[in-house]
């Protein structure tokens, strides 16, 4: 059976960030570490390091932030309805072209970068 092929976009036709989000409303402790993963797609590695089940990331003692940034808009919003019905409040997806954003984001705590390609 032939697989069907995957929905592309163009990243240059994505609009970048124009402001960052408020971070305080998003997570808990907006002081903590943050990873940031550059095409998180569904989101579902970050929902696994967000859980701390398996793995939890630190630095310092203090757990980490994540956020995902994804250009498929319809992915980010299941993903945040995911992570928000799973009550993750250390974990938060945008949807945006991420390299021109990334001064727009004011990622102060940013401690790792993960870039997901396919």
């Amino acid at each position: 059976m032939a697989r069907p092929p995957k929905y592309m976009l163009n990243p240059l036709g994505v609009a970048s960030l124009e402001a960052a989000p408020d971070w305080g409303s998003l997570y808990d402790d907006p002081t903590r570490p943050l990873l940031l993963d550059i095409g998180c797609a569904k989101g579902q590695w970050l929902r696994q390091l967000a859980a701390e089940n398996i793995v939890r990331l630190e630095k310092d003692g203090r757990p980490f932030n994540y956020c995902g940034v994804e250009l498929y808009e319809p992915l980010v919003l299941a993903a945040n309805e995911q992570a928000k019905a799973l009550g993750h409040r250390n974990l938060h997806y945008l949807a945006g072209n991420a390299v021109p954003s990334l001064r727009a984001l004011q990622l102060l705590n940013l401690q790792t970068v993960c870039i997901q390609v396919d």
